[in-house]
This record gives C-alpha cells, structure tokens and sequence, in this order.
C-alpha cells in the first residue's frame, strides 16, 4: 500500500472539511460544499467513520476528494482508480469531469493501464494519454 496524507483519526468528513480549509475555503455555503463532495466521491455513507477503519477503496476515494475540494486550478492524479471498485469507477470519471468543467480544473490524469486511459478518455473526453514507450511494446 502506498503511503497517503489522510489522518486517521479523523473522521472522513472531517478530512474533507481540514483539506477544504488548508486551501482557504469560506463562505456560506461550505458545509453544503463538503456534503455535495462526500456525495460525488461516494463517501456519504461513511462520512463519520475514522479514516483508520476504512478499506484501501474509500481511503482512495477520500483522497480524490481531497484534490478537488477548495480553491484549485490543476489537479494532478496519478493512477487514481488503483484499489477503487470497478463498478465505482464510471461514476467517480463522470464526477470528475462535471467537477473539472464546472470549476475550470485542468487535470493531468496519469495510468499505468491502457484500457483504463481508454475507459476514462470516454468518460471524461478530449485528453492526451502519455504511456511508457516500454508499456507499449509489451502490449502489442
């Protein structure tokens, strides 16, 4: 498992609420913001448990959460989906782009699987896979 910046002893919304402030978000309407983000990530279910109870899969989906949420311009993921359950995976991409066109994010989505840039370039639309020449080479 690789190392993530999630506290553990925090509980989820908690999380979402600490990286939402860290990027100076205010406002009237921040707790809504942090309740539509527990909802587009599919963490409303477990938005009070600690971050130290939770299975790879949600921790993944906390932190895509965490890039999102607040005041940001570029969002940079690298294998984003890794550990995430295949049937949450079109819906966290469909998430993704509603966010990105919104909010005017630019992503830069990185992935070691061909079939997922693929998967992902038709959820998400117009973007440029990057792959491995070596990665290519054993594909095909």
């Amino acid at each position: 498992m690789e190392e993530d910046i999630l506290f553990g002893e925090l509980t989820v919304e908690d999380m979402v609420k600490l990286q939402a402030n860290i990027r100076n978000t205010k406002g009237e309407f921040f707790n809504e913001e942090i309740a539509a983000f527990l909802s587009l990530f599919l963490l409303q279910a477990v938005r009070n448990q600690k971050i130290k109870t939770l299975n790879e899969d949600l921790r993944r989906k906390v932190s895509l959460a965490n890039c999102f949420v607040g005041g940001t311009t570029i969002v940079l993921l690298d294998n984003p989906f890794e550990n995430i359950k295949i049937e949450d995976r079109e819906i966290l991409a469909a998430n993704i782009r509603k966010i990105a066109e919104k909010r005017k994010i630019a992503v830069i989505w990185a992935t070691r699987d061909f079939s997922e840039a693929e998967d992902i370039s038709n959820s998400i639309g117009n973007f440029i896979i990057l792959w491995k020449i070596s990665n290519l080479r054993n594909a095909y």
